[in-house]
């Protein structure tokens, strides 16, 4: 509002630009200071690898604009390019979480060091390492349910190319509520009634459920 107010009675537009450039569009030595104060006190913090960088990244292009240079050699521009690029890569190791040290001590070693771009991207391997492992370490172990199932489903997808094997030779079983198991012998059609005809149905000459069991099975 009060730039509104300042700019509203500004006869033309370039008047209105300069006036602003000339009075805000300063940058002493507390500007530069506080910028690369920021830049060099900036660390990772527990947030990802993604989050730290951009967080970074966005501090170092705000001091490329902020600092103008002067025009240069093709050659000299080289090499303040890579000496830029060596600062960025120091101030981008020096904030990473410590659990990085490996990682960033075998990068400091190489010869010649990476672009942090580079760097970025071992170090982004790394972290989905990291979490594909965390991931897979806090799975929940399967319950002999489930362990019994896969058994099962794995011995069917070794019978689907062999018509010849019966479902005796696959050693199948079902189990009781009490815990026990039964042989599944056979697997077929069986005909009910007239009107009921149940398909696929398994053969299991062991399986004995006490109805009384059951009932109170379902009542818990």
């Amino acid at each position: 509002p009060d730039l509104f107010a300042g700019a509203i009675y500004a006869k033309a537009a370039f008047e209105m630009w300069n006036d602003l450039k000339e009075t805000y569009d300063k940058v002493d030595g507390s500007v530069v200071f506080n910028l690369n104060k920021s830049i060099n006190s900036l660390n990772q913090n527990g947030s990802t690898l993604a989050e730290y960088y951009n967080n970074l990244n966005s501090l170092w292009r705000q001091f490329e604009v902020m600092i103008n240079l002067p025009p240069c050699t093709r050659e000299a521009t080289k090499h303040f390019e890579k000496h830029n690029q060596l600062i960025k890569l120091m101030q981008f190791l020096m904030g990473l979480d410590e659990s990085y040290l490996e990682i960033r001590s075998n990068i400091i070693t190489k010869e010649p060091l990476p672009l942090v771009k580079v760097a970025i991207t071992v170090f982004n391997g790394e972290e989905s390492h990291r979490n594909a492992t965390f991931v897979g370490a806090t799975k929940p172990a399967a319950t002999p349910f489930e362990t019994k199932t896969f058994d099962n489903n794995r011995r069917l997808i070794g019978l689907l190319n062999d018509n010849g094997v019966s479902y005796a030779n696959a050693n199948m079983v079902v189990g009781h509520p009490n815990g026990t198991q039964a042989l599944i012998t056979k697997i077929g059609d069986l005909k009910i009634n007239n009107d009921i005809t149940l398909y696929d149905a398994l053969a299991v000459p062991k399986y004995t459920v006490s109805l009384l069991y059951f009932t109170r099975l379902l009542e818990t």
